[in-house]
């Protein structure tokens, strides 16, 4: 999740950036960030059993689940909200870049705690 979380924070900043470069790169970078945030439908409840036990996996990934489902109701929105504000989509995409960056981060601590918890 590590590098899943990397790669989508750079491909953010990468689009941030696409207004000096091709339109062709616009597509390439665009398509790769669907490749990569479609992988966490199979990186997310690999995470939740390993860090709740799979006893109550289908339980607790539906919260997962639904919180992904709120997230993708509420931030496109927030994105056009920011993009309003300021004339263009640069500030949406560097700030969708640094949270993928914060979770990258958090997901190295977490994968601290969870090898401490389980020794």
């Amino acid at each position: 999740m590590v590098s899943f979380f990397t790669v989508q924070g750079i491909l953010f900043y990468v689009l941030a950036a696409l207004h000096i470069l091709p339109a062709e790169l616009f597509f390439l970078v665009s398509a790769l960030l669907g490749l990569v945030y479609g992988s966490a439908l199979v990186l997310y409840p690999v995470a939740t059993g390993d860090f709740f036990g799979i006893k109550y996996l289908s339980e607790n990934y539906s919260y997962v689940f639904t919180g992904w489902g709120i997230g993708g109701l509420l931030f496109p929105s927030a994105g056009g909200y920011i993009a309003d504000l300021t004339g263009g989509y640069d500030l949406a995409l560097i700030l969708s870049g640094t949270f993928s960056i914060a979770g990258a981060l958090m997901c190295l601590y977490l994968k601290k705690r969870l090898a401490l918890y389980l020794q």
